[in-house]
């Protein structure tokens, strides 16, 4: 467990005290976002196109004119309402200039006129396009918060699909269970600067829609870890989605998988997204991951052999 700098305590202390919570109210999240498209200071780095899906802008940024071997898909986050924000870009600016590859952001389906079911055929047939293009096994998800449990439950549905997943898996503060019902919530909700239990559950009942909430499409937790790829998840002791990550990591433990946890104490939600030194820190951890994909004989082991069934 990575401990908190002195800069990273004074901001828990603030963001605290100013009842930042209160803000994140139930309008907050109906709100348009603050930055669904690239800023400029992107698009005078990295050549931007914006490309259509299903009705939808994906946008691809890349570090040079030339198509790059290798390419994230990142899934970003917002409760399932909002589309990207301004720090969603910052950490994209930050993985195209340090990996050199293309980065595919899409503007995926949202609430409420769209819900869990849009959003999985949507991931599906995206997947397929980039797998195509670049190689399941060039290819890394990235996904925050609810854009890390659509990650998790696509590579699930890959699976069930017979459908090779990519190369890695990496989840920041993922929310896993739509529910929200570990019991150790209860505790962890006091000290979380930012999110509302009872408003993340009505999202989430908004969201799963005709499906059941303990579906793994909806909630991964509840799903079948057995032929995940390699995956690596990062969350903060003062997160809420702190308990079934935990939850996540105790079931990957029991299966052969790679299953690097990275937990930090006293961060909050999304917190590598800030601009302080855990932040930065865990940001670095998020690019070498990517960069040095798992060894050949973890590749091995997760391609799955007799005893896996």
């Amino acid at each position: 467990m990575k401990r908190p700098d002195l800069i990273s305590k004074t901001i828990n202390f603030t963001l605290n005290i100013s009842s930042f919570k209160k803000r994140l109210n139930a309008d907050w999240w109906k709100a348009p976002s603050s930055q669904p498209e690239p800023p400029k200071s992107l698009i005078d780095q990295f050549t931007v196109e914006k490309l259509n899906h299903q009705d939808r802008s994906i946008w691809k940024i890349a570090p040079s004119k030339e198509k790059a071997d290798k390419a994230v898909l990142f899934i970003h986050g917002g409760g399932f309402t909002k589309s990207f924000m301004k720090f969603h870009w910052t950490l994209i600016e930050d993985l195209c200039k340090d990996l050199g590859q293309d980065i595919i952001a899409p503007d995926y389906p949202l609430l409420p006129n769209r819900t869990a079911s849009d959003v999985m055929d949507f991931f599906m047939d995206l997947y397929t396009v980039l797998q195509a293009q670049y190689g399941a096994e060039n290819l890394t998800i990235v996904g925050d918060s609810n854009g890390g449990g659509i990650a998790h439950s696509l590579c699930q549905l890959l699976i069930k699909n017979k459908i090779q997943q990519p190369s890695q898996l990496v989840l920041l503060s993922p929310w896993l269970d739509l529910t929200l019902s570990n019991p150790l919530i209860e505790d962890l909700e006091e000290n979380d600067p930012f999110l509302d239990v009872e408003i993340l559950r009505d999202l989430g009942r908004k969201y799963s829609a005709d499906m059941k909430a303990t579906d793994f499409r909806v909630s991964p937790v509840y799903g079948d870890v057995r032929r995940i790829t390699p995956t690596t998840l990062f969350v903060g002791t003062h997160d809420i989605m702190l308990a079934d990550a935990r939850k996540l990591k105790l079931k990957a433990e029991s299966e052969p998988v790679v299953f690097n946890y990275r937990e930090f104490k006293g961060m909050f939600h999304d917190w590598m997204f800030f601009n302080f030194p855990d932040a930065k820190k865990a940001r670095k951890m998020i690019i070498s991951q990517i960069k040095y994909p798992p060894s050949e004989a973890e590749n091995a082991l997760n391609a799955g052999g007799d005893f896996w069934k």
